[in-house]
C-alpha cells in the first residue's frame, strides 16, 4: 500500500498473492493500531472500500523506543512502570511529536 497508494480489498489479493482471509487479518490489525485507514462509500453506493497507508505513523513506531527512551530520561520511570500508562503516555507523545513536526532519529 505504501508504494501502490489507496487499494481495494481485491487489489491487495492481486498484489500480495494471499487469500482474502488473510488479507482481511492483516488489516483488522493494521487498522487496530492505527497504522492503516479504510474509507467506506457513503450510503446507499455500491463502490468498494480503499484502504491506505500513514508511513509517518509506521515511522514513528520504529523510532518509539527513542521516544520512550527520552520520556524515562526527562520524567523518570514512574512513567514507565504500568505498560497500560506507557502505551498511552507514548501514543499521546507520538501524536504530539507529529503535531509539532519533530523528528527522531
Amino acid at each position: 500500500m505504501l508504494l501502490k497508494g489507496r487499494l481495494s480489498l481485491p487489489d491487495l489479493m492481486r498484489f500480495t498473492s494471499l487469500s482474502a482471509k488473510q488479507v482481511r487479518e492483516c488489516l483488522v490489525v493494521l487498522i487496530q493500531h492505527g497504522i492503516t485507514f479504510f474509507s467506506e462509500s457513503p450510503e446507499g453506493k455500491n463502490e468498494p472500500t480503499y484502504y491506505t497507508t500513514d508511513a509517518e505513523r509506521i515511522m514513528m513506531r520504529l523510532r518509539m523506543g527513542a521516544i520512550m527512551r527520552d520520556v524515562t530520561d526527562r520524567f523518570g520511570n514512574e512513567v514507565t512502570i504500568n505498560t497500560t500508562a506507557k502505551a498511552i503516555a507514548c501514543d499521546i507523545f507520538v501524536d504530539l511529536i507529529i503535531y509539532i513536526g519533530t523528528t527522531y532519529l
